[in-house]
């Protein structure tokens, strides 16, 4: 588990959905009128069109005349946290900078996080936090690592490796760097209290494997770190299946604070390890009219 946080924040990019689930906001409500259209070939390059055409109106349709961006970060935030071995007691620092890199609905998200001789890089979407791309970059500038991230499959290019492989999943799919963000999402006000994903696990040798996994929140409660006191939201995080109920029944815990932005400040991992915020900053404030 170490090694998975090791990365902490990391830099994404956003992969917009052309075909799929239109996403609207919390508020806001969307009818659906299906029309009949017969199963005719000649048909078919006239009806993406409609589709391409009127997807923009359906897409602000409910929420009025235009639809708010659900902003969960704000622009231009700045994380410092430092990361302790418990049982060494050694320690080092990260400092993160989360940019919003998109002018659409909703934007996307470019996390950059800095230490030690590696950064990590993540671009995620900017409604949910999901991932779309995953980097780890050496001191010389090359990329050692990269991972894109999609709802069928995972495509893992490694340096000094000709080709990439690809390992199959279903749904949301986190490493240990991309998960830190994607809870922050889960602990807004409206959402449930546990969700199912699967989460990326590196076994060494560049060998990978998904597993099960699940976030659950616990309750609320006062933390104190280096950087303050905070009323946080506490998450357990764990696996599920054969490999949680039998192999690796360690349960990892994770507090966002309680309030919008929702941003990290502190992770406990029962093997030794804990990472803590050290100071925070942003340019501006959060829109949380959708957010919360």
């Amino acid at each position: 588990m170490k090694d998975w946080y090791r990365g902490v924040f990391c830099e994404l990019s956003f992969r917009e959905v052309l075909f799929g689930r239109i996403k609207m906001g919390r508020s806001g409500r969307l009818r659906t009128v299906l029309l009949g259209i017969r199963a005719q070939r000649r048909h078919l390059v006239s009806a993406l069109t409609v589709c391409s055409l009127i997807w923009p109106a359906l897409a602000l349709a409910g929420s009025g005349d235009t639809a708010p961006a659900r902003c969960l970060i704000p622009q231009g935030e700045t994380t410092i946290m430092r990361t302790t071995d418990l049982a060494t007691g050694r320690s080092f620092l990260d400092t993160t900078r989360i940019t919003c890199a998109g002018e659409g609905n909703p934007p996307f998200y470019v996390v950059r996080c800095t230490g030690g001789e590696k950064t990590t890089l993540i671009w995620m979407s900017g409604d949910d936090l999901q991932p779309s791309r995953y980097q780890l970059v050496g001191r010389d500038g090359a990329i050692e690592r990269q991972i894109d991230f999609s709802e069928q499959s995972l495509r893992i290019a490694v340096k000094g490796e000709s080709d990439a492989r690809i390992v199959e999943t279903s749904g949301s799919t986190h490493n240990g760097s991309t998960l830190l963000q994607y809870l922050r999402a889960f602990a807004g006000q409206d959402r449930p209290d546990r969700v199912e994903m699967k989460l990326l696990v590196d076994r060494g040798q560049n060998a990978f494997r998904v597993v099960d996994a699940y976030a659950q929140l616990i309750c609320e409660e006062d933390v104190v770190v280096p950087g303050g006191t905070f009323h946080c939201v506490k998450i357990e995080f764990g696996l599920t299946g054969i490999i949680g109920r039998l192999f690796w029944r360690t349960r990892y815990h994770y507090f966002y604070t309680a309030e919008a932005p929702h941003h990290f400040v502190k992770y406990v991992d029962p093997d030794g390890e804990c990472i803590e915020l050290i100071g925070y900053e942003c340019m501006e404030k959060v829109n949380t009219s959708i957010g919360d």
